[in-house]
């Protein structure tokens, strides 16, 4: 009934295709069968009329009884197959139950089956694994036993030849009580050992007994040389104690010197430059170099350098490799000034230490020239006449108008009193 309401509300109404033929024919064969008389004509409108009226009727305005009588037809129907169904389902129902039975029967003898099949290819298993034991230890056993047959002969023989060659002595041991634990890798290596002194011993020929001669002396001459290599080993350890007092005295004196050269060479450096400072300064060392030496791995600290750290007036220079030559020159000439101050020597020789300063710096030069004359004799190579102004007696070669050269010593102190 719903379904009926639904209907008779909607829009479209969906119609079969093969109804919508018929009806198309049926018009078509009405409209053939009219004639020409009204009579006909009216008869096939009436039909054409009826068919139509009969399609419409049966697709818009449905029967409720009809709909009705076709749904408890449905439902009649279905109930009938239901009950079938029914009857169908309780019988198979006893069936399954019946075959669930049988089944469950049937797993557990087939569990059994299995449990008692397991169990025999366990044991036939272990069996099995057991006999492949025994073979395997019989196969070892066997193995063994050609081994050790092989090792008692090659000991005969090996007691043969040492009876050839060290005689009695060789072969006069006790036999063990036990078993040794020692591995049996030692044993090789020693049985090794003793093949290639065999080898020397035949190589250097003679009889056992003049081996055994030999042997003891060269055990004396190892000892001798054991005692001499012990003496040399104490002294090389005295060496390495006086080498490491050396090291710590030579580093005190090295450092207090190392102060006054600082000392002294930054007051030269200020004379030389109207100011400023310098100083030395030991570099920093990251690694140790090694040396081999005589086979033996001498491991050699390489010492640590000097680096000269300046500061010129007026000037951000720090590193003495930025300076100009003139400016390394006179840097130079004041560091080995502050150093001939520290132990003043009994002469100094000068070669041409000034010959790319100016004007200027020579006087400054000639200055501490004079100076340094109080502690130490110097004796200057130059060309510069500021520098020789400062001289006490000046040597040089001088050529007059005859063209010939000659040498020529003057003292300024008796110039002078000769020119006034």
């Amino acid at each position: 009934q719903n379904r009926n309401v639904k209907t008779g509300r909607e829009t479209y109404t969906k119609i079969p295709r093969e109804d919508l033929l018929a009806l198309a024919e049926e018009v078509e064969k009405q409209t053939k069968q009219t004639g020409e008389e009204p009579s006909a004509l009216r008869a096939s409108i009436s039909a054409i009329h009826t068919v139509i009226k009969a399609f419409v009727d049966r697709y818009i305005e449905h029967s409720d009884e009809n709909l009705l009588a076709d749904e408890e037809q449905a439902v009649f129907s279905l109930k009938n197959e239901q009950a079938d169904l029914t009857s169908k389902d309780e019988s198979l129902a006893e069936k399954i139950e019946t075959a669930r039975h049988t089944l469950m029967r049937a797993r557990e003898l087939l569990t059994a089956h299995d449990e008692t099949g397991k169990e025999l290819h366990r044991r036939i298993f272990d069996l099995a694994q057991s006999k492949a034991q025994e073979e395997s230890e019989v196969v070892r056993a066997e193995s063994r036993e050609h081994e050790l047959t092989a090792l008692s002969e090659s000991l005969e023989r090996e007691k043969a030849e040492a009876f050839a060659i060290g005689g009695s002595g060789a072969v006069s041991y006790k036999p063990l009580l036990s078993v040794s634990g020692e591995e049996r890798q030692v044993q090789e290596d020693r049985q090794r050992s003793l093949e290639r002194m065999k080898i020397r011993l035949e190589e250097a020929g003679g009889t056992g007994e003049d081996i055994r001669q030999e042997h003891k002396e060269v055990s004396k001459r190892e000892k001798f040389f054991a005692t001499e290599l012990d003496d040399l080993a104490k002294s090389a350890a005295g060496l390495k104690e006086l080498v490491h007092d050396l090291d710590t005295e030579l580093s005190k004196h090295f450092s207090e010197g190392l102060t006054k050269v600082n000392a002294s060479f930054g007051e030269y450096f200020g004379l030389m430059f109207g100011g400023g400072s310098a100083r030395l300064t030991l570099e920093t060392l990251e690694e140790s170099e090694e040396e081999e030496a005589d086979d033996d791995s001498i491991k050699i600290e390489r010492k640590a350098g000097i680096e000269i750290s300046v500061n010129l007036p007026r000037k951000k220079v720090r590193s003495l490799m930025q300076l100009s030559g003139g400016e390394r020159a006179l840097t130079s000439i004041a560091l080995i000034f502050a150093m001939s101050q520290v132990n003043p020597p009994p002469f100094l020789i000068l070669d041409e230490t000034d010959a790319a300063l100016d004007e200027a710096n020579s006087r400054r030069y000639g200055d501490m020239i004079e100076s340094l004359t109080k502690k130490s004799q110097l004796i200057v190579i130059t060309h510069n006449r500021e520098t020789m102004s400062h001289a006490g007696i000046l040597y040089g070669v001088t050529m007059g108008n005859d063209g010939i050269s000659k040498l020529l010593s003057v003292k300024f102190e008796d110039a002078v009193q000769v020119a006034k």
